[in-house]
């Protein structure tokens, strides 16, 4: 793939795990997963070759999504809390 070809790209670090990097192509976009300790490097390459950085309306799920379980989780401990206070007290 040479940088010619790339229309934008966008970082991303899900979990704090993995380095997820999506590039957009002429013909397809592809996704990228790569350690973290090569996400300085690799924003250096793609700045120095004056790339477009593209954001996405998905990068807050994929950054947070992990918590939405203990959150709905806290919700539903605070909704049964709430009706047993109700029937044990009127």
């Amino acid at each position: 793939m040479v940088f010619l070809d790339i229309i934008n790209y966008h970082t991303c670090l899900p979990l704090n795990k993995l380095f997820m990097l999506r590039i957009q192509t002429n013909e397809k976009k592809e996704v990228f997963y790569i350690k973290n300790e090569y996400t300085e490097e690799i924003e250096k390459i793609l700045k120095h070759n004056n790339l477009l950085l593209n954001k996405t309306k998905n990068d807050i799920w994929l950054k947070y999504s992990h918590l939405t379980f203990a959150f709905l989780i806290l919700i539903l401990v605070g909704i049964i809390t709430k009706i047993s206070y109700l029937i044990e007290y009127g």
